[in-house]
């Protein structure tokens, strides 16, 4: 059952409520919804209702609100995934999976060796939290995951949740800890950020200086990854592995 996120939160049980712009344009064109059909329907304070189509309109469409939802959400890690800006549309297929698979928080990045300029940033950032709330109707998140601005390496270290959180970057020129030794290493974590480097890898001194920071360096695979590959495995990995 897929969701529909509202930006409220004086629902309850028996309230009507109106479907419209993006939302109804995803729906009605993309999703060709009829009457009676049935989604999960979330608020700002991260309830979750049963709604029922009761109408389609030229601009709007009605859903009763029906029940509460009551599911047992399995706990994970808060998981962060740092990421460096690529080109072409490999952001928006890291921030759409990794969206679908789990992640909370997407931090795009600048380094040393990113290919695009983004010239209209706040255009982008729009975009792609257009493209992480449809993932997130269509996989049924109980929220909609956080989209950073871009941020320039150097400022990476500005962001931390606390002491006990694990940070981890995926190494492709060089050897790091296994990935699979690091996580029977750190079986119990509430906290994991995540950084994932350009196609061209990090540069040495971005290397010494996440290491200088507390992030620790783990290899991947025993092939080398595009970075979008890279990204997704990493996260699927990690949530996989810290699923309770």
């Amino acid at each position: 059952m897929k969701k529909i996120f509202l930006d409220s939160n004086n629902y309850k049980v028996g309230d009507s409520v109106f479907i419209k712009g993006n939302d109804y344009h995803h729906l009605s064109r993309v999703l060709r919804v009829k009457i009676d059909e049935k989604f999960i329907i979330g608020d700002t304070n991260n309830n979750e209702y049963y709604g029922k189509i009761k109408r389609i309109e030229k601009d709007k469409i009605l859903i009763i609100l029906e029940d509460i939802v009551k599911r047992n959400i399995e706990k994970k890690p808060i998981i962060t995934l740092f990421f460096s800006l690529l080109k072409s549309d490999k952001n928006e297929l890291i921030i759409q999976k990794c969206t679908e698979i789990g992640i909370d928080k997407f931090v795009p990045v600048k380094t040393k060796n990113c290919i695009p300029n983004i010239d209209n940033q706040s255009k982008k950032i729009l975009r792609w939290n257009k493209i992480i709330k449809e993932a997130s109707m269509q996989s049924c998140r109980e929220k909609i995951p956080v989209l950073n601005d871009v941020i320039l390496f150097e400022n990476i270290f500005n962001y931390s949740y606390n002491s006990k959180e694990k940070k981890i970057f995926g190494y492709i020129s060089e050897k790091g800890k296994n990935l699979f030794d690091f996580i029977r290493e750190n079986n119990n974590l509430n906290y994991v950020s995540l950084f994932i480097g350009p196609e061209g890898d990090f540069e040495k001194d971005e290397i010494n200086k996440l290491k200088e920071n507390g992030w620790e360096g783990v290899s991947l695979s025993s092939y080398i990854l595009k970075s979008e590959t890279a990204a997704v495995y990493l996260s699927s990995i990690i949530l996989f592995s810290y699923f309770k």
